[in-house]
This record gives C-alpha cells, sequence and structure tokens, in this order.
C-alpha cells in the first residue's frame, strides 16, 4: 500500500488511533468521525498501512459494515475483504428450521471463529449502528443476559479492539431515540472537519453543508444548488439512479409513477427490476438492492402449525444466481407490504419490494452516481440528518424537488415529448456511430408510433438499414442496457440518458461510456 500524502489534520487523527492501539490498557472503542469528503477512507488506509508495516501478518484485521451496499463501498475504496456484521461467521451462524425451512441467525459459541480471532475491527458508518449492536459486538450473544453482561463486563471479547468510522451528521440508527454509542463524541474521538480540495467544487457536498448550518435560512441555500424546479417532469425522476423520499406512502406514489412511465407490470417484479430488501433475513441485510433475472408467481398453502394462512408469492431468481421467495403482498402498496412483512414471518420467505424509490435509511451506507431526493418539508433536527443523508449519497449529483408537487400520474404524452426532445439532441451525431444512432431512432419511432412508452426494436431492420447485422445491434442494445441507457425485458426497451448528457454530442458520450463500461 503506498504512502499517502494527509493534510495535518489528517496526520493528527492517524497518529492518535495509533497511540490508542499501541495503549494495551487504552479503551476498547476509537471513534474516527467526519462529515462527508473530509478523507476518512485516507486516514483509514495510512492507518492500515502503518500498522501492517509495524505488524506484518501477526495484525488480526477485519473491514465491516452495517449492510451489504455499505461494505461494497468499502471495498471499492480499497479496503479490500470488508464484509456486513451479519455475515456468516463474523458474529452469527446461518441456521435453516426443519419445520418451516426458513433461515435464521444464531449466535457462533463463544471461542469460535469470527470476531474472537480479530484483534482489530474497522467499522464504517458507525452512525446506522444502535445499541443492542454496538453490544453485540463488544460481548458474546451467547453468553447469558446481554444487559447483564454490559453492566458486569461477562461475556467481553477480551482481545477486541474497534475502530468506529463514521459521519455524525447522518441519521440515527431506525427507531432509535438516541444516536448511535459511536455516533457521539467523548474520550477517544477523532474529529476531521476540513473539506478536502478535491471536494470543494462538489455541488452535492455544497448543498450537504448548506444542511448542516445553523439556521433554516441553510435550507434555501441548498434549493439553490441542488433543486431541480416546481415540476420534476419525467426527466428527474427516469435520469436518477436512485430516488430517495421521506414516508412509506409517498416512496409508493413514485414507484407507481416510475412504473407507469417505464411501462413495467403494476404489481409484479419484471426481469431488470432492482428490489431492496426491507428486514435482515439470512439472505440478505435491510437495504442490500438485488437485479431480478426472473420471476414467476405461485400459491404457497396455508399452514395451521406455521400460523399462516394460503397466500400468493413470487419465486424470484437474481443476476447473482440466487432466488428466493418474496409475498406478493410486497409489490403491491404500501398497507399490503406491511402486512406482507409481517404476516408470513417463518413461511420461508423474504421481505423484498421494488427499489425504484427508497426511504434514507435504506440507503444509508450506498452511494449513487446521482439521486433525487424528494423533500416533504420536514424541519426538525431529525430532518436535517435525513436531508444530509440523502444528499451525501450522491457521487456525482444531487437532484430536490418537493413532494407537493409531483403529478399524480404521467400522461402519454408527456412521456413522448421527452423521447421527442432527446431523439432532436441524437441527430447532430448520427454520423459518430450510425448503429448506436439509429437504435435511438428506431425506438423513439416505435414508441411515437405505439399506445405504450416501451417498444419492440427489429434488431435485423436496424441492421439492413446501417449496414450491419442483427447480432452487432443486439449487442450494441446489450451494452447500452449495462450502461444505462436501455432497459427493458427482451425486444422490448426504452430510451433515457443519464444526467449530463442533454446536449449536442449525446450519441458520441453514449458510445464512449459504452465502450468503457460494457467492453
Amino acid at each position: 500500500m503506498k504512502t499517502l500524502t494527509l493534510t495535518d489534520e489528517q496526520e493528527e487523527a492517524v497518529a492518535a488511533i495509533l497511540d490508542w492501539y499501541a495503549d494495551p490498557d487504552g479503551k476498547r472503542v476509537f471513534k474516527l468521525h467526519g462529515y462527508a469528503g473530509t478523507g476518512k477512507t485516507t486516514v483509514l488506509k495510512e492507518v492500515v498501512r502503518r500498522l501492517r508495516e509495524a505488524r506484518g501478518d501477526d495484525l488480526r484485521l477485519h473491514f465491516a459494515a452495517p449492510t451489504n451496499k455499505a461494505a461494497q463501498v468499502m471495498r471499492s475504496k480499497g479496503l479490500t475483504g470488508a464484509t456486513t456484521l451479519h455475515s456468516p461467521g463474523l458474529i452469527w451462524q446461518h441456521r435453516k428450521s426443519k419445520r418451516t425451512g426458513a433461515s435464521y441467525f444464531h449466535p457462533l459459541a463463544k471461542g469460535a471463529a469470527g470476531l474472537d480471532n480479530i484483534d482489530l475491527l474497522i467499522l464504517d458508518e458507525c452512525s446506522m449502528v444502535s445499541k443492542e449492536w454496538a453490544a453485540r459486538v463488544l460481548y458474546h450473544p451467547d453468553s447469558g443476559d446481554l444487559f447483564n453482561d454490559l453492566a458486569t463486563g461477562g461475556g467481553r471479547r477480551e482481545n477486541l479492539r474497534v475502530l468506529a468510522v463514521g459521519d455524525p451528521a447522518q441519521l440515527w440508527p431506525v427507531k432509535a431515540a438516541e444516536p448511535s454509542p459511536w455516533a457521539t463524541e467523548g474520550n477517544h474521538t477523532a474529529r476531521l472537519e476540513t473539506i478536502h480540495r478535491s471536494a470543494e467544487g462538489s455541488r452535492v457536498l455544497q448543498a450537504a453543508q448548506a444542511v448542516r448550518g445553523p439556521d433554516g435560512r441553510d435550507f434555501g441555500v441548498m434549493w439553490e444548488i441542488a433543486g431541480v424546479g416546481s415540476r420534476p417532469g419525467i426527466e428527474a425522476l427516469l435520469r436518477a439512479d436512485q430516488v430517495i423520499a421521506y414516508q412509506n406512502e409517498t416512496r409508493w406514489h413514485i414507484i407507481n409513477l416510475l412504473r407507469q412511465a417505464k411501462g413495467m407490470p403494476a404489481g409484479e417484479p419484471d426481469k431488470g427490476d432492482r428490489l431492496v430488501m426491507l428486514e435482515n433475513s439470512a439472505f440478505g441485510v435491510k437495504g442490500d438492492q438485488f437485479e431480478v433475472a426472473w420471476a414467476t408467481r405461485a400459491t404457497m398453502p396455508a399452514s395451521n402449525k406455521g400460523g399462516w394462512p394460503e397466500f400468493d408469492y413470487f419465486e424470484i431468481g437474481f443476476s447473482d444466481g440466487r432466488s428466493t421467495r418474496v409475498p406478493a403482498s410486497m409489490f403491491s402498496g404500501c398497507a399490503a407490504e406491511k402486512k406482507g412483512i409481517w404476516d408470513y414471518r417463518g413461511a420461508g420467505v423474504d421481505a423484498l419490494t421494488f427499489a425504484d424509490a427508497i426511504t434514507c435509511h435504506k440507503a444509508q451506507g450506498s452511494e449513487w452516481d446521482s439521486v433525487l431526493v424528494v423533500d416533504e418539508g420536514w424541519l426538525s433536527h431529525q430532518s436535517r440528518g435525513w436531508h444530509y443523508t440523502a444528499l451525501t449519497r450522491a457521487r456525482q449529483y444531487a437532484g430536490i424537488v418537493s413532494a407537493e408537487h409531483l403529478p399524480s400520474a404521467w400522461t402519454l404524452d408527456e412521456a413522448r415529448a421527452i423521447r421527442s426532445k432527446w431523439w432532436e439532441e441524437i441527430e447532430h451525431d448520427r454520423e459518430v456511430s450510425p448503429t448506436v444512432a439509429y437504435t435511438a431512432q428506431a425506438i423513439v419511432e416505435a414508441i411515437e408510433d405505439s399506445d405504450s412508452i416501451r417498444a419492440s426494436v427489429d434488431a435485423e431492420a436496424i441492421g439492413q438499414k446501417v449496414g450491419s447485422t442483427a447480432g452487432t445491434v443486439n449487442n450494441h442494445m446489450t451494452k447500452l442496457r449495462k450502461v444505462g441507457y436501455l432497459s427493458g425485458k427482451g425486444p422490448l426497451t426504452m430510451l433515457h440518458f443519464p444526467e449530463g448528457t442533454k446536449r449536442p454530442g449525446v450519441v458520441a458520450q453514449m458510445y464512449e461510456r459504452m465502450v468503457r463500461q460494457a467492453s
């Protein structure tokens, strides 16, 4: 691992962490706090580099995060081997009920592999860790009365030290009456406050910093920086990689709007859909997202022994090769979703639903290139944490729109108008890549001639038009799907462009990004 150039503030944080870890009588937890863009990852990398340089193979180190997505973000930033706290073999093992087939968590026995064999746990996104989960990390869940252990020190993991890393401005844990004990300051805390120069020009971070300001006028600054107008139109919702809402009712309204706009079936998952976990299980962690590869509907018979009535469910296969069962009610709206979560527990099903729009708690720990935040006017202290957390989920672009301006439904004319405007931009660059340009043109023209905003694309006809083969056209379409310009099932497809391509040169950009990301 190469030596990093640190600011004075970061060097002080590294030194404080190393001093803490070198003291055998020091506290078991050290907290590294910092706002978005202050270089927490840079500090972690340098700490690990120096520890490994000093300890070599004797250093038993593990990276972890509360969710799979957060662990994935850690790995993408060079913190290799990061897993979730729920990962099998760390604190828990997964078992399966012989009666129902349902998977569940069971605590590892004391002395088993897992945290007992780790000297230093570096835990990111610590603001998401509740008091109960903090205790489960430091004490054995199977050692008896957890609360008695906390008071007496019984059941402690004697060798484990925890470096808890996070952003204190983010949301508290779900349903918590207080922030995470690892997100509050005290002894053994290093705090990073200076935004890096590389991040100073980020409009996302400018808006996020405005939210952290001491008075309500900063919300106006946030809107000036990131607001997208009084009526978002179909562009704002379709172009965002992720839409984040405050209330579940608003989330479902947006889900229905987006599925209508895309021509996707209501109430049932389809190939290409993203689904989000709503509850932890052996299949995944709350907030994790998966892409649907296939889905079939079936009926689960009633079980007096299991305590559930007859209900419909979907057997769903995902792009990672795994599959699970999900109650059909999870895809039918807010009230039905809640019913699906609670009524069929123990029936060997998982709680997933559409991820077109998600709440901020489900988004926490994840990142997307572009995010649209739906503001619902909440101005409490927790609201500031909500806005800040939602905005900082975006790597490149964050937009804000007021929930009161969301339309009740899209019209077909609105969808057609958007695609016509996009085609006018594509016309400028037809010569750059004829196959891509004519593919896009054929999609738009087919949509214009149909009564839907999805269209069937004849790859062979396009190939003849540009002197190419149907296979080449299909390859272009496959690559365009991978980078987010096309979506749909089989030959049914729709055209949409990410933020930043609304100008002449769009096809050139499409082609360059397509080759770079999907070749």
